[in-house]
């Protein structure tokens, strides 16, 4: 009998250890099975002809495994495989599996697809809410719930807008026509289509509901309106520096068919920003008498028409293509930040470098670059591609704090949309990061910092 419990005892305790050792095992797999992806992605970025996403603590995931990434970032991006099309979120999570032929940028949760030689649309979760015609496609993506869509007729192109009805879920044609010569996707409320009037193209604004937002107006150039006012442009002979040359002239329209005036006179420009926040940074030409040389002269204007400052924002760019200018300077986008306004702007002699510039006291002050124990290494990196061996990174942070390329300034859902944001290009590496503007609350100042480093020879965000 003793030896009989002894035998079971020991076989109990064996079948536990294997239940256990069993356990173990299955949870050991579980946790090296699982796939790690990464959280809070905001950019896509190559290196070495990899694809990789990177979040704001520069941690990244490769796309590697993919023959090719469609060169958008958004919530979702587009991948190849085996010549075969599908779908990954953000994190790198394949969400559809690349099964088709051809596939486009997924937005609003939906995508154009080609399967089979048919024009498809998907969901985010890979079903089918739409088929084209046989003569009907798009290679574009939905914009506040429009498509743009194609037909050819005697082999020319001819465009139109596909809506999606939020409340049906449906899909029809705006107009039950696609008779456009070209279409831009709709944005802030309008789309712009282009007609080809006495062999050159003319643009206009759409209405959601298929009408023309003007009667009978077209433009040489019509931009996207931001607020009451859009940016068009039309071609006119100008005399600069004695020369007669044709250049775009812009003027910025209501959503009435009224241009921008002040003191009954249409406000013309040679340049002209949109506008944002209510401001919008616009450009003229200058005849400087003592020099005998035309400048830009740049100034800040409000909804208004007014001048913001009294005097000029800056003087340079002589003549058209501002050549023989003392100094270069080519402003981007003005926009509200905290109780300021900034803009990036290019300046520094026939080089360039680009910086961002603050309103204080009636005057734009740069903004300064810092750097913090966290960037030694990419610096360092840096450092050594620009040929310093002995360890120090002052050069590195001189080109890293002037880059001679900048994206306009613009706030990223995918990141903050209170932090401001731009991507730059930096001298002698050629590689491509994205800076931040910061308020340093203990020193009451903005700052410039770099979000992503400058390591990647390609970026989108």
């Amino acid at each position: 009998c003793y030896m009989n419990y002894k035998i079971q005892t020991y076989i109990r305790k064996l079948i536990i250890l294997t239940v256990l050792l069993f356990i173990s095992t299955f949870l050991t797999n579980c946790k090296n099975n699982k796939q790690n992806y990464l959280e809070n992605s905001i950019a896509l970025g190559y290196k070495d002809n990899i694809p990789f996403l990177i979040n704001s603590k520069n941690e990244t995931y490769s796309l590697e495994k993919y023959d090719e990434v469609i060169n958008v970032f958004g919530e979702y991006l587009t991948v190849k495989r085996d010549n075969k099309y599908g779908f990954i979120d953000n994190t790198g999570k394949e969400i559809i599996k690349p099964i088709y032929d051809k596939a486009y940028i997924m937005k609003e949760n939906k995508a154009v697809v080609v399967l089979d030689g048919t024009f498809h649309i998907i969901d985010n979760m890979g079903n089918i809410i739409y088929t084209f015609n046989n003569d009907i496609f798009s290679t574009s993506y939905f914009s506040e719930n429009f498509l743009v869509i194609e037909t050819i007729k005697d082999q020319i192109h001819y465009y139109g807008y596909l809506k999606y009805d939020v409340e049906t879920n449906s899909f029809s044609i705006l107009n039950n026509e696609i008779n456009y010569d070209y279409c831009i996707k709709f944005y802030n409320g309008f789309g712009i289509i282009g007609q080809s009037i006495d062999g050159k193209m003319k643009y206009t604004y759409l209405t959601p509901t298929g009408e023309f937002l003007f009667d009978n107006m077209y433009f040489d150039e019509a931009r996207y309106f931001y607020g009451e006012l859009a940016c068009v442009g039309e071609t006119k002979p100008v005399i600069i520096s004695g020369n007669l040359s044709s250049q775009m002239m812009y003027k910025y329209i209501k959503t009435d068919g009224q241009y921008l005036a002040r003191n009954k006179k249409i406000l013309e420009y040679p340049y002209a920003a949109d506008f944002s926040a209510d401001h919008a940074i616009v450009g003229n030409y200058y005849y400087s008498y003592s020099q005998e040389v035309y400048f830009k002269k740049y100034q800040i204007i409000d909804t208004s028409g007014n001048s913001v400052f009294e005097d000029p924002l800056y003087y340079a760019g002589a003549g058209i293509d501002n050549e023989g200018a003392p100094a270069n300077f080519w402003p981007t986008n003005l926009i509200e930040f905290g109780n300021t306004y900034i803009f990036s702007v290019r300046t520094n002699g026939s080089y360039g470098a680009w910086n961002v510039k603050y309103h204080k006291e009636l005057s734009f002050l740069s903004i300064p670059m810092t750097f913090s124990e966290k960037d030694d290494v990419w610096l360092s990196e840096l450092s050594k591609t620009l040929g310093v061996t002995k360890g120090s990174t002052s050069l590195a942070k001189n080109y890293s704090s002037s880059p001679y390329y900048m994206e306009q300034l613009r706030f990223s859902k995918y990141y903050s949309l209170d932090i401001p944001i731009t991507c730059v290009r930096v001298f002698g590496s050629d590689d491509y990061g994205i800076i931040q503007v910061l308020y340093n609350e203990a020193k009451d100042i903005l700052e410039l910092s770099y979000l992503i480093y400058p390591l990647y020879d390609e970026l989108f965000y």
